[in-house]
């Protein structure tokens, strides 16, 4: 749950964004190496990396997420 204005979403979700990006582009190129027979090792390494990023990013964002969900729950039950 991405909150409107809220500047750390954003920031996050732009890492997100942004490392899957490179992660997509990376992939795209190790498929085309694979495709022409070579073998590029530093792509691999790279590609790795690249998905290690994205990974934590999305858990970044989402952890990030739920504090907003834990904050509206705990408004709900104020209210109650």
């Amino acid at each position: 749950m991405r909150v409107r204005g809220c500047e750390e979403c954003e920031r996050l979700w732009r890492e997100y964004r942004d490392a899957t990006f490179k992660y997509v582009k990376l992939d795209g190129q190790a498929k085309m190496a694979e495709m022409r027979c070579e073998v590029d090792n530093t792509l691999q390494t790279e590609l790795a990396d690249a998905r290690i990023r994205r990974d934590i990013a999305l858990r970044q964002s989402n952890q990030h997420e739920a504090t907003h969900v834990s904050q509206a729950m705990a408004a709900g039950q104020n209210e109650a």
